[in-house]
């Protein structure tokens, strides 16, 4: 879910159901419903934050440890 692939399916399934082995019944709100969207802002965005911090700090490294101009050209 925290890729949010599909995450309102999952959400509507778990905020309809209502026990096992009966049928789903519609809700309109529901805290579990805030609960998702909750974890889908904030995990998006922590896991966000933590791919281009890993992409900061590799190019970082790399210019540490080619030189400060191994991007150039000679042209």
């Amino acid at each position: 879910m925290s890729q949010t692939v599909s995450w309102p399916i999952t959400m509507y399934s778990a905020v309809n159901s209502r026990g096992p082995l009966l049928v789903p019944g519609y809700k309109v709100s529901s805290p579990l419903a805030l609960f998702f969207t909750v974890f889908i802002i904030i995990g998006a965005f922590f896991i966000n934050n933590l791919f281009v911090g890993v992409v900061i700090n590799a190019f970082q490294d790399e210019i540490d440890h080619m030189g400060k101009d191994f991007m150039l050209s000679n042209e």
